[in-house]
């Protein structure tokens, strides 16, 4: 095919509005839809050299997949390669294992496919995925494996009958992106049969079938039509915009006209498309969406606050220096030819071989190692540890989800809980159920129940380790209690009632097997209406879901008489109830802020750790001790047995949240995993009620915090 200057301008408009709506430079809210030009451009561009090649009878796959390597591998190596060595330096573990099972995904071109399984409420947000750009490049990948074979197949019909055909595909795979973006919007996004039609609007544009404009006047206007239909979308679309299927055909099909319109001449878009500056940012436009994303992330990974305008145009001229660079010394030396050797299939497909084989080793290293942890030393590896340790693993749970609770957290300890809905074989069990702290205390209630057991030295009398842990974060374990969050959405909010009441039913299908009931939440977030320090953004409010009209004057006072009647109800079922006080808040803490500020100033920090790991108790009691006051009226009326927490951390004046050295919290009110198994005593009085003997334990802390 001949060369036009144009389309690599197109190509300029599509990245550089990537950039800008990734970098969040102007009002380009809608700026995704660049990758969108970009895969119609692909599939204009690669039918073109394929069909032209087929009709001379000189087509070769191996020639084919060998340009296409020595035109994309050779930077895409240098930009990994960069990649890893500053995520090796900046990332924790948590976030480099992840960055690990990327960088071998995206080695194989199956990135696309990691990140559609991996999206989802416990993902890591984008701006921790180093590699989540490369999502666009497996696609294209599999395009480039997929189209060359069905076009040879074909290669035969007459243009008329191709067009036809892949006219079928292209509707058959926008059919499918339309039809099922409302069930899965994630697949559609991520997934090549969602985005072929996108690639094939390109191809048939290649088989030459439609007459080409003639008509100058037609030419601008449609031309003028496609940039309108490219740049607009740009500002009118944004996160809330369903995307792709329908919404996308504006920019695909403003990317078709002006490919179209600028066949048979060039009107006045394609010529300023033409023009140097553009031509030469379209020329580097690989180079820039290569490096563009790693950039943002790993710069923004390490800032201690959000970034400022300064930090986005630094980025910006970071990225622009290094696509010019890998372009003038990578890029075009591979392309042309200019490397010694590259004119051999041979040599590059087995250094591509080796090379992928690396990476993806590498990758799986890094994966299965849990981020390589031993890179950091001190105070960094303990904060780092504790950043990613809220939940812990869940090795030791039989089961991570089930039918009876969809979409509710849970693990359960003992025999495999599952027999067709009965839980643990119909033998007895207990239940945990809480809020997001639930899910902190499993590994710790574990460690109590092993521990208490083995200290018994009576197996008659041990304590049965059939325990279900359920949990669901932000929704207190409170019967008919509704909430809206702002930082939830409200299918979220929404699912809070329906989680509770599916643990209500299960209390009562299974009042005769559950031993004990324990309550596990952050109380004052829901009596206080919000978080504080760190997170004091957060803010919630809760209502009485089977009566949303009624008016709430106090939310603290409305949440203690929910509460309690949801223990009363309990005890009326004729339930053991615990429930667990909530830790301290620690307002200014988070490991992970804490654990890149190490990496970030180094273990020199460390004389500012204690301003963010300590706290007075008078400012801590204040915001709990209303609820630790409900829980020793409920205690005296003998309908609950509180298991306290702040013996661990308080002394009379002051708060800390490092036990023996070592950080025990994930965040400012969440104790992590880790911390769980250190206070595990707390669980004592429970375990003691739950043994068939009761067993005298003298290390058993005061179940009462003295008031100050």
């Amino acid at each position: 095919m001949n060369y036009r200057a144009d389309i690599d301008g197109l190509r300029a408009i599509a990245v550089i509005i990537v950039i800008m709506f990734h970098y969040g430079l102007g009002s380009f809210s809608g700026g995704f839809i660049g990758v969108d030009v970009f895969f119609v451009l692909s599939g204009y561009l690669i039918g073109s050299i394929i069909f032209s090649q087929l009709q001379k009878g000189r087509f070769d796959f191996s020639t084919f997949y060998f340009r296409r390597i020595r035109r994309l591998f050779p930077v895409y190596l240098v930009v990994m390669v960069s990649t890893f060595l500053l995520a090796y330096m900046l990332m924790l573990p948590q976030d480099f294992k992840k960055f690990g099972q990327s960088l071998f995904a995206s080695t194989v071109y199956i990135s696309n496919i990691l990140f559609y399984l991996k999206a989802g409420y416990f993902d890591s947000a984008s701006h921790l995925k180093p590699l989540l750009h490369t999502w666009s490049l497996s696609v294209e990948e599999q395009f480039y494996m997929v189209f060359p074979l069905v076009a040879w197949i074909f290669s035969r019909f007459s243009p008329r009958n191709l067009f036809a055909l892949f006219g079928v595909l292209t509707l058959v795979s926008f059919g499918a992106a339309a039809l099922y973006i409302e069930k899965d919007a994630s697949a559609v996004f991520y997934l090549y049969p969602f985005r072929a039609w996108e690639m094939f609007f390109g191809t048939l544009l290649a088989i030459n079938f439609v007459p080409p404009l003639r008509n100058q006047l037609l030419n601008n206007i449609t031309a003028a039509a496609g940039i309108l239909l490219i740049l607009v979308p740009n500002f009118l679309y944004d996160a809330s915009t369903s995307f792709p299927g329908i919404n996308a055909l504006a920019p695909c099909f403003g990317t078709v006209l002006i490919i179209y319109s600028g066949t048979h001449s060039q009107g006045w878009v394609h010529q300023l498309l033409a023009t140097k500056v553009p031509v030469f940012i379209g020329n580097i436009s690989y180079s820039l969406y290569l490096w563009h994303w790693p950039i943002y992330v790993l710069y923004t990974y390490i800032l201690p606050n959000e970034a400022e305008a300064s930090d986005i145009w630094i980025m910006a001229a970071a990225t622009f220096i290094l696509s010019v660079l890998s372009w003038r010394f990578v890029e075009t030396p591979f392309r042309l030819g200019k490397i010694k050797y590259t004119d051999r299939h041979s040599v590059i497909f087995a250094s591509t071989a080796v090379l992928s084989l690396v990476f993806m080793a590498g990758g799986y290293y890094i994966y299965k190692s849990d981020g390589i942890p031993q890179r950091l030393e001190g105070k960094t590896a303990a904060f780092a540890h504790a950043s990613g340790d809220l939940f812990g693993d869940f090795t030791y749970c039989k089961e991570e989800d089930n039918t009876i609770f969809p979409d509710v957290a849970f693990c359960s300890l003992g025999q495999q809980p599952l027999n067709g809905g009965n839980f643990f074989d119909g033998e007895n069990y207990t239940l945990i159920w809480g809020d997001s702290h639930g899910g902190a205390y499993k590994r710790g209630y574990a460690y109590a129940l092993e521990k208490f057991n083995n200290q018994l030295h009576d197996p008659a009398r041990n304590v049965s380790t059939n325990t279900l842990i359920v949990w669901t974060g932000g929704c207190p374990p409170v019967f008919d209690i509704a909430k809206d969050e702002n930082t939830s959405s409200k299918v979220i909010d929404d699912r809070c009632p329906v989680r509770n009441q599916a643990i209500a039913d299960l209390l009562q299908r299974d009042k005769h097997r559950i031993n004990a009931v324990a309550l596990v939440g952050r109380w004052s977030y829901y009596m206080n209406g919000g978080g504080v320090g760190v997170d004091a953004h957060n803010q919630i409010r809760i209502w009485r879901h089977s009566a949303p009209e009624t008016e709430i004057n106090n939310q603290g006072e409305f949440f203690i008489d929910m509460f309690s009647a949801t223990v009363k109800q309990l005890k009326e079922d004729n339930f053991k109830v615990f429930a667990i006080e909530q830790p301290p808040e620690f307002e200014f803490y988070k490991a992970r802020k804490l654990a890149l500020a190490l990496i970030r100033e180094g273990e020199g920090f460390t004389e500012n750790l204690e301003q963010f790991s300590t706290q007075d108790y008078a400012s801590i009691n204040a915001r709990q001790q209303t609820m630790r006051q409900a829980f020793n009226t409920l205690e005296d009326q003998r309908l609950l047995e509180p298991l306290y927490t702040h013996q661990y951390f308080c002394s009379q004046s002051q708060c800390s949240l490092m036990l023996d050295d070592m950080p025990a919290y994930y965040d400012n009110n969440h104790v992590s995993s880790t911390g769980a198994t250190r206070i595990s005593d707390m669980f004592l009085p429970m375990l003691d009620y739950l043994s068939a003997n009761k067993v005298p334990t003298s290390n058993v802390p005061p179940n009462k915090v003295p008031t100050h």
